[in-house]
Order: C-alpha cells, then structure tokens, then sequence
C-alpha cells in the first residue's frame, strides 16, 4: 500500500486532494468579493441619497467658507451670521447680489422669525418673518415717506394695520392683499377734506368738506361721488339723492335757500324728467322738465286772488282752470297771450258765457246769459257782441227776441223784433236805438 493511499483514506491521490481543496477556496474567495461590492454599491447609493437629501456637500463647503472667511457666499449673495453645519439658522446678515439687505433670523437657510429687510429703491420693512416671506406683524417705511404699521400675509399687508401715506392719507382697519378691506381712510388735497368708511372693500360711506365749502355726506366711489347722499352747498342750497360721477343724477330733492325746491328725475345736475317744483310762495310746476325748463304738466297758483292751474305743453300753456274769491271761474283754453279757445265762465255777479275767447277776451262764437235771464247767442268781438246774433229778452222787458246785426254791444243794422214767438217786426237800429219799425 502506498503512503498517500493510507493518509487520504479515500482511495484518492494526495494530488487529487489538493486541486478539490483549491478550487472550493477559489469559489469562498468569489463569494466574498461580490459581497463585498454588494456592500460598497449600497453604501454608495445610501451617501449619495443622504447627500442629495441633506445637501451635505454644499453645507460642508458653506461651514468651511464660513470658517475660513467669516462669510458663506452663494448664487444670491453674501451671508454671515449663525449656521447649524452649513445651514442658516440664527442671527445673521445675508448682503443680496442685488442689493437687498437683511438681517435678523434664519431657519432651515430661510429668513424666519424677526428682522429687518432693507430694499434699495423702495424702503425697509421691520418685523416678523415666515419661511422667507413678510408675514405676522411689521412695518414697512417707503422712501417716500409712506408707513404701513400691520399685520403681514405672504408678502402682502393683510390683517389689522395702518398705512400713512407720503401725502398724509391715513387707511386703518382690515387690510387683504394690499388693499383696505374693512376701515376708515382720511386725507386732504387741494380740493378739501375728506374721511371714508370701507366695508368688504369698497367705499360704505364719505364725509367730504370741499374747499368751496360744499360739504357731502353719503355714499363714494374710488374717483367721484357716487350712489346716494347729501350736499349741502355754501349758498345754503341742499340736495339729496343720487349721484354719478359726482353729478346729480336719477331721482333726488334740491331745496334751495330761497325756500323753493324741485323733487324728481336729475341728469347731469340738471331738472330733467319727470319732477315737481314747488315754490316759496306755494306755486307747483308738476309735470316733465328738459334740463331745468318746465315743458309739460300742470303749474298751480294760489294768491289772495283765487287758485290758478295752468295745463302746460311744450313750454307753453294750454289750458286753465281758475277760481277767483270773489267766485268767479274759468275753464278753458290759453296760450302765451292770453284765454283763447273754448271756454267756460262763471261771473261772481252770476253771469254766464260759453265760447270761444281770443288774447283774453270774448271773440267769434259764444253765448252770454245774464243773471237777470237775458241772453245773447252769437258772434263776438273784444268782449262784445258784434256780427250776426240773437238776443233774448229777460222776462220784465218788453218783447220776446231780437234776431239781427250787432255792433260794438248793441244792435245795430236790420233786426227782426219778436213780440212773442209767433209775432214780429222788421226793425232798423241805430247803436242800441230802433229807429224804424216795418210791419
């Protein structure tokens, strides 16, 4: 037996042997290698998410520039002041490429906290910070001279505040992005004094004192008055009603210091439309108006004379209807000159005429009856009876009717004379005389 044979006991060479032990070394080897690279691959992507996660390059360089200059410099700028292993967080000053100065606190590489932020061109704020925006209390100065004291919102004023304008405007109150949204704001110009309520961001109600001194009270828009108010003029005039554009407009009363006044349509400061003007001494224009003028409706009087009511149209009366006190009345047509047209009138002696009137007086066809029950029914002319006529007696006189011509009030030319209604005569007058009588 060989010595090789005794030592393996497996009927194996020592050769044998050794290669099979070599080559399961080889294979333990190559496992371990590729564990190991497993290792450095996940070692690597666990400190290149880290790094990409934290920034941990970038704050490393930033503690190291820090230390080295007493500044960190990045793309916006120039910082100096606490960090936390390369990160903002503190006090500290940040000097921005384009000019912007800050300095106060910092969280997480963001302004947080108090501090104040200088802005060439513009002014500086003061006062609280929120992730890198203007937002909880502060004060912001303008180069201008203008101040807003307040509450912040995402850069914007929003919440209670107060802002001071440059011209000496003064807005306190709610503010929502930027704009005053419940509060008051007061300030005067050249043109006057003036003090504004707002209410969900629009102007609820002014109190203007204008330099002339018209005073107005009401409602406003942001360039003019608008709405509905009061004015109150310095000649002690008044109005109140609608506005547009800082004009009369639509419906409102003006009352003057006369005592007159007008109720009813306005546009552009004028009486236009559908109104009534009533005067001091109680006389009423009632009707339309075309930019002050009265054009259409009714024009009432009343004196110690009697009451008067003049249908107006087109400028020009039409109708009238009066009673005097001592009762005498009138119902009819006028125009500029005068009673004209048909008409009815009552004499305070009880006398009567119906027909028609020209420049005031009795002209063309009409008929008069006398208190007394004489009657005339005819032509006419400046108040008297002219032309082609009857005359009735009255029941004392003598005769019955008179049918003939008439001139200046009486008869005159041929008339027929009736005794009674079957009998009569041809007569002959002369200015109220007969002179000849034909059977």
């Amino acid at each position: 037996m060989r010595s090789s044979d005794s030592i393996t006991n497996s009927g194996k060479t020592a050769e044998q042997v050794y290669l099979e032990a070599a080559q399961k070394r080889k294979k333990r080897f190559a496992g371990r290698i590729t564990i190991l690279i497993i290792i450095e691959v996940l070692l690597a992507a666990g400190f290149f998410f880290y790094n990409f996660r934290y920034d941990f390059t970038g704050r490393l360089l930033r503690v190291l520039s820090g230390a080295a200059t007493g500044q960190v410099r990045v793309q916006k700028g120039f910082y100096s002041g606490d960090t936390d292993f390369g990160h903002f967080d503190g006090e500290g000053v940040f000097q921005y490429s384009t000019g912007e100065v800050y300095s106060g606190s910092w969280k997480d590489n963001k302004i947080h906290g108090q501090g104040t932020l200088q802005i060439p061109g513009e002014g500086q704020y003061t006062g609280e910070f929120q992730n890198g925006v203007k937002q909880g209390r502060g004060i912001f100065s303008w180069e201008d001279g203008s101040v807003y004291d307040g509450e912040w919102k995402n850069d914007q004023m929003d919440g209670e505040g107060e802002y001071r304008s440059s011209e000496g405007s003064i807005w306190k109150g709610i503010f929502k992005a930027n704009q005053l949204y419940q509060g008051s704001c007061s300030f005067e110009n050249e043109t006057g004094s003036y003090s504004l309520e707002y209410s969900d961001g629009k102007i609820e109600h002014a109190t203007i004192s204008f330099a002339d001194g018209t005073v107005y009270d009401g409602t406003c828009g942001l360039q003019a008055i608008e709405g509905t108010g009061s004015m109150r003029f310095p000649n002690e005039d008044q109005y109140t009603g609608s506005f547009e554009n800082g004009k009369r407009e639509k419906t409102g009363t003006y009352i003057w210091a006369n005592g007159d006044s007008y109720e009813g349509t306005w546009e552009n400061d004028t009486m236009n439309g559908d109104g009534t003007y009533i005067f001091s001494n109680g006389s009423v224009l009632k009707g339309t108006f075309d930019h002050n003028r009265f054009t259409d409706g009714t024009y009432r009087v009343e004196n110690d004379y009697g009451e008067y009511t003049f249908t107006v149209a087109g400028g020009t009366p039409t109708r009238a209807a009066i009673t005097l006190t001592d009762g005498s009345t009138y119902d009819g047509g006028m125009d500029a000159n005068g009673f004209r047209g048909e008409a009815q009138i009552r004499y305070s002696n009880g006398d009567q005429y119906s027909g028609n009137m020209l420049f005031g007086k009795k002209a063309g066809q009409g008929k008069y009856i006398w208190a007394n029950g004489a009657s005339y029914d005819g032509a006419w002319a400046e108040d008297k009876m002219d032309g082609r006529g009857t005359y009735i007696y009255p029941d004392y006189e003598v005769g019955y009717k008179l049918v003939g011509s008439f001139s200046n009030g009486y008869p005159n030319g041929d008339c027929d004379y009736y005794v009674d209604q079957n009998t009569h005569y041809q007569t002959t007058w002369s200015e109220g005389v007969c002179v000849k009588v034909s059977e």
